[in-house]
């Protein structure tokens, strides 16, 4: 969790010369494609195809990992699955909104499971179903207040203090 946050605050402060090298890399793919008329666009599609499969695949084994740490510590893989989206490429935002769908599935066949066996203490459970929907409403305010840059670096910050936490509660 801590090799992530880092990597993603020295990522996002290099944000503007990355987008800038992106920039020149694009008017150089463009320059060379107008150059070369024998471009084939069905190579193009395997080729997009076959980076398609690639990024799938690397889906898949982080999600197999996070999965995999989360069982394994007892850590929430809803918190590591955000930093490991951001690493494969999508802004924080989106990876966000795709981490909150598994997890939500996730809390419902639990909840369902502790249900059915009555292990739920239902006014805990209220008073959580309640601040989640306050807390996902303020979050989702300030976040549309704030740069995806900000939120990564705010989000990097807090994941640091949660795994220190995390350290420091498995030690003592």
């Amino acid at each position: 969790m801590v090799a992530i946050a880092i990597k993603m605050l020295i990522e996002k402060n290099n944000t503007k010369k990355k987008d800038d090298d992106n920039d020149d890399k694009k008017s150089i793919v463009i320059s060379k494609d107008k150059s070369n008329k024998n471009i084939n666009k069905e190579d193009n599609k395997k080729n997009q195809s076959l980076d398609h499969r690639d990024k799938n695949l690397q889906f898949m084994i982080i999600g197999f990992l996070v999965g995999l740490g989360a069982g394994y510590f007892g850590i929430g893989g809803g918190f590591l699955i955000v930093p490991s989206l951001v690493y494969l490429g999508l802004n924080i935002v989106d990876a966000i909104g795709t981490s909150l769908l598994p997890v939500s599935i996730f809390g419902f066949t639990t909840a369902a499971r502790y249900s059915i066996s009555d292990q739920i203490d239902w006014i805990i459970a209220l008073l959580f179903i309640i601040g989640g929907i306050a807390g996902g409403k303020a979050g989702s305010l300030i976040s549309s207040k704030l740069s995806n840059d900000k939120l990564s670096k705010v989000f990097s910050l807090l994941l640091i203090v949660v795994a220190i936490y995390i350290i420091i509660k498995t030690i003592s």
